[in-house]
């Protein structure tokens, strides 16, 4: 199989973490493209891309990604390892949306 187009069902950004953490590239389908904003790559740098700026989300938080790394590579692996199921790990996070190594996979799915 050369690429595989997905429909992330409303939830692009963890799926695209988890994804991630797999090293699987998923092809999305992003049904309302024109109400996307892609996250600026840096913060303090506002206007580092001037003609992007008003199209911009705010910034990727890698301090988030840096602090939660090593439990985000847990789950990871636990999914990897079949010792989780892929469905079991997201419903554990929607559980609790302040999870920290949900909002670190959040991130690294705005960054991907």
């Amino acid at each position: 199989m050369e690429a595989n187009y997905t429909d992330p069902h409303g939830q692009p950004e963890i799926g695209f973490g988890i994804t991630r953490l797999l090293n699987f590239h998923p092809l999305s389908r992003v049904m309302q493209i024109n109400k996307v904003k892609p996250y600026r790559p840096v913060a303090g740098a506002p206007y580092a891309y001037p003609q992007l700026t008003p199209a911009l989300n705010h910034p990727i938080r890698w301090e988030v990604i840096a602090q939660r790394y090593d439990r985000m590579i847990k789950y990871g692996t636990a999914i990897r390892t079949r010792t989780a199921s892929t469905e079991v790990v997201p419903r554990r996070f929607t559980h609790n949306a302040s999870h920290p190594p949900y909002a670190a996979t959040l991130e690294v799915g705005r960054a991907q």
